[in-house]
Order: structure tokens, then sequence, then C-alpha cells
């Protein structure tokens, strides 16, 4: 097992994770990063905002970043058109973090 952190950052500002978690390996970090980006996400929506500038970085216990999940890369936007009814995926969108 090791200990990961998960920074929330964005330009200057920060959310800084004092304590981490343990969890066995960095694709477990990964999942976790994805579901606490959609946690994020999911809170901001429903106060009726999108911020989409911000990223989780994944940090060992020496600080070095593992990993970065932009927020914006944590879901997939499906617009439903109007004049035909079928649905329209917008790309780049992340269903699961890559191996």
């Amino acid at each position: 097992m090791s200990r990961f952190y998960f920074q929330l950052r964005e330009g200057l500002g920060q959310l800084l994770d004092p304590d981490g978690v343990e969890l066995p390996d960095l694709q477990s970090a990964k999942a976790k990063a994805l579901a606490a980006a959609r946690d994020t996400l999911s809170h901001e929506m429903k106060a009726g905002i999108l911020d989409l500038r911000y990223r989780i970085e994944v940090e060992d216990s020496a600080g070095s970043i593992l990993y970065s999940l932009p927020l914006g890369d944590a879901f997939e936007i499906v617009a439903n058109r109007a004049e035909t009814r079928n649905p329209v995926r917008m790309p780049g969108r992340l269903a699961a973090p890559e191996p």
C-alpha cells in the first residue's frame, strides 16, 4: 500500500490534501481522482455552476505528481439535437482513467 495525496489546483490557487489516502496502486489512485472530480462537479452543478479550470493532481509522499486529471476530462457531455432528437456526444472526455 502506498499513500497518495489528491491536490485540487488551478493556476496559483490550490486546495491541498494534508492526509492522503492509502491505496494499493496508482491505478486505484486514478480511479479515486476520477470519482473525486465527478463528486466535486456534481456539487457545483447543484449550485448552478460548472468551473472546469481546476485539475486534481495525484502526488506521492515525496510530492511528485504521478497523475493529473483536468476536471473537464472527468465526464462526457451528451447534447440532444432538438431537430433530430439524436444525441450528440462531445469528444475528448474520459469515461475512465487510462491505465
